[in-house]
């Protein structure tokens, strides 16, 4: 969805309220493994700072995914603020080059909320999702989850296989 709100700043308003929700991925942003959960909402501002516009949004969301741990299946549930510079794209070969701020060029139809959501869902994401943060994971020997309490594994004469021949190079001295 375009939103073109430049008309709105003409009549004298130095803000301009954003809310709403998207129903379905309609971007050229398509995440292979994202299980996303519709609707996404999000709600913020636009301040016109003399001239630069300043674009602060804060987004709710949800998605399916495992415990990186225990690989139990679980919503994670995230709040993300965004915020952005709005460019006229006349004006783009004027812009600071800032690493720490996002930068949109509006062009005569606005810009696309949803391009600017989606990037931002994808940024904000956690790389590792735990079920709960004292997750124990689960058992390398046996695979069992050790949340549900431990395993008959007996730890002390377990050697990972990928070490094994390395017991023979140091013989013990008597």
């Amino acid at each position: 969805m375009n939103i073109d709100f430049r008309p709105y700043f003409k009549s004298g308003s130095k803000i301009f309220d954003l809310e709403g929700i998207i129903e379905e991925n309609k971007t050229q942003y398509l995440i292979d493994n994202l299980d996303l959960i519709f609707p996404v909402r999000y709600k913020g501002k636009i301040y016109d700072l003399n001239g630069e516009f300043l674009l602060d949004l804060d987004l709710d969301y949800a998605y399916n995914t495992q415990c990186s741990r225990c690989l139990k299946d679980m919503v994670k549930s995230i709040h993300a603020n965004l915020k952005a510079v709005l460019i006229d794209e006349k004006d783009e070969d004027d812009m600071e080059d800032d690493p720490t701020m996002e930068y949109i060029i509006l062009d005569e139809n606005g810009f696309s909320i949803d391009d600017f959501i989606f990037s931002g869902i994808i940024t904000s994401m956690p790389m590792k999702v735990l079920c709960k943060e004292t997750c124990k994971g689960l058992c390398p020997q046996c695979g069992k989850d050790l949340n549900d309490g431990p395993c008959d594994c007996e730890k002390e004469d377990f050697i990972d296989p990928r070490f094994a021949k390395l017991k023979g190079l140091f013989k013990e001295e008597v």
